[in-house]
């Protein structure tokens, strides 16, 4: 009895294994809980780098409360009336300094991590965001109005830099490090701690907002160096991807790095994935690790590079840009201001507790599935939040917000974390810094121009379009299904190596799901 115990014990050992090397099976072979369990180490470092993911959204919000305080207003802006206000086209200038500099920050680093690793890279970004944050807190120093917002706006297009390199290192590290039981789930990380930081956001922007003179701003500025400061130290403690290792050549180190990454209990396993990752690369790196970014766009690629591209941009499909802005926009079509913060904050709420289900259902649905139920039901959403507008009364604004609540309901429960999964799937090994960079890139141009574009659309000195900006976003999410349908393919529960494969034989974006079936059973009978 004992015996055949260590022997169904065995098997499963050989089953779990397998799932983490990712061989050509379609299912992943453990509950959610049970990977996180015997994947521990792994899931305290993905919460960890959770840091890099608040700081970013907290630098997203952080532009529009400062602005907001009489005392930054009185520094930076300039005399109108009875009042001081922000030059809109100084304000304009520092909301798109962040995307610029995420731009850069996102192509330099796709290239540097191959250089110097993923580990460097991010803690290099850190440091840069640090002096970032300390550029911020003296920008009211000089002498005149136009040098302080010159200043200002430096500060916040280094500080963008740095938080395109974090970002960009952090998908890196992460998809090259979660096993696939836990690679969908653990990407649910990015909206959830986007959105709490937004909360913080807010929370700063209360308790600041009274404190006399410069120090109401100065507080939201030190704000952020905790942020920065903790993922410094963070660093100096993280290993380095055994992919990266490898890929250069020092396998011992490697070695080292996975047993750090998953303890030594599973020693046998971790070597016997190192070698199977060892042959991948060794056979592709060859030709392509010292290639540039051109490399990306060149067959048998560019399908991967806009596959990655579009599922960075996949939020913007779904209306987060305007959902960003809800109150402001409620506003625009009758809401009290009060009323309309609540209902921010509700969404934000919402959108933290949807992200969290996502947890249980990415482990349970694919990535393809989730997008596209998710991006026809957000449709459908914004089709009925335009219809409202034509009542132009008090129920159709209440529509409204209700529409935008569960479009963010919908959003966080499936596109979006889903979307990251397969922004980190799709990349080739040897390739995925590079292609991470260029997907960052394409978040920060798309953030960008939405960013200018959608407040034509609904202000009323613009098009003042109201409720009817709802029928953009059906057109755009229903463009979002479209692409979906017919380039996105699900990736879930597969290694890189069998993706590779997939991608390598120019497999059709719907046969993506069936292919390889059975081929676990035949490799656990042949020993693995």
């Amino acid at each position: 009895m004992t015996q055949e115990k260590d022997a169904q014990l065995d098997i499963e050992e050989r089953e779990d294994s397998l799932s983490a090397v990712n061989t050509r099976g379609s299912s992943e072979r453990l509950p959610l809980w049970r990977a996180m369990k015997k994947y521990y180490i792994i899931t305290i470092w993905t919460f960890g780098l959770t840091l890099g993911i608040l700081l970013w959204g907290y630098d997203l919000v952080i532009v529009g409360v400062v602005a907001s305080l009489p005392a930054f207003q009185e520094k930076f802006g300039t005399a109108y009336e009875d009042r001081y206000i922000i030059p809109v086209s100084w304000l304009s200038a520092w909301a798109v300094s962040s995307n610029i500099g995420l731009m850069g920050g996102a192509l330099v680093t796709g290239s540097v991590q191959d250089r110097i690793g993923r580990r460097w890279s991010l803690m290099i970004a850190s440091v840069i965001c640090s002096v970032s944050v300390a550029i911020c807190y003296v920008s009211d120093l000089p002498a005149t109005p136009n040098a302080c917002r010159g200043v200002y706006f430096l500060a916040k297009l280094v500080q963008g830099f740095s938080i395109g390199a974090i970002m960009t290192t952090t998908q890196t590290w992460l998809s090259e490090v979660l096993p696939t039981e836990l690679r969908g789930p653990f990407m649910a990380v990015f909206p959830i701690f986007k959105l709490l930081s937004q909360l913080i956001g807010a929370v700063v922007a209360l308790v600041v907002e009274n404190y006399p003179g410069p120090s109401s701003y100065r507080l939201c500025f030190a704000s952020q160096w905790p942020f920065s400061a903790l993922l410094t130290i963070l660093t100096i403690f993280l290993p380095e991807t055994p992919a990266y290792l490898l890929r250069n050549g020092r396998s011992e180190a490697a070695k080292y790095a996975m047993i750090r990454l998953r303890g030594k209990k599973d020693n046998d396993a971790d070597i016997a994935y190192s070698r199977l990752l060892d042959t991948i690369i060794s056979k592709e790196s060859e030709h392509i690790t010292k290639e540039s970014y051109l490399a990306c766009f060149k067959q048998p690629h560019l399908r991967r590079t806009f596959i990655v591209a579009f599922a960075e941009v996949i939020p913007l499909f779904f209306g987060l840009q305007l959902l960003g802005s809800a109150s402001y926009f409620l506003q625009q079509i009758g809401m009290d201001s009060t009323l309309s913060l609540l209902i921010q904050v509700v969404g934000i709420a919402v959108g933290v507790t949807a992200s969290c289900v996502t947890f249980y259902t990415s482990s349970k649905f694919g990535r393809r599935i989730l997008i596209l139920t998710g991006l026809t039901i957000i449709s459908s959403l914004w089709f009925g939040v335009g219809l409202s507008g034509i009542w132009q009364n008090e129920g159709a604004m209440w529509f409204t917000a209700i529409g935008m609540l569960l479009v963010i309901l919908t959003a966080g429960s499936g596109p979006w974390p889903a979307s990251y999964a397969v922004a980190s799937e799709a990349s080739a090994i040897c390739l995925r810094s590079k292609t991470q960079g260029i997907g960052w890139f394409a978040y920060g141009l798309g953030t960008m121009v939405f960013g200018v574009v959608m407040p034509y659309l609904y202000n009323p000195d613009a098009a003042n379009l109201g409720s009817y900006t709802a029928f953009v976003y059906f057109a755009i999410a229903g463009i979002g299904v479209v692409i979906t349908f017919f380039c996105v393919p699900e990736m879930k529960g597969r290694s890189p190596k069998v993706i590779d494969e997939m991608f390598e034989v120019r497999l059709p974006t719907p046969k993506f799901k069936a292919w390889g079936e059975g081929c676990i059973e035949s490799e656990l009978a042949g020993g693995g």
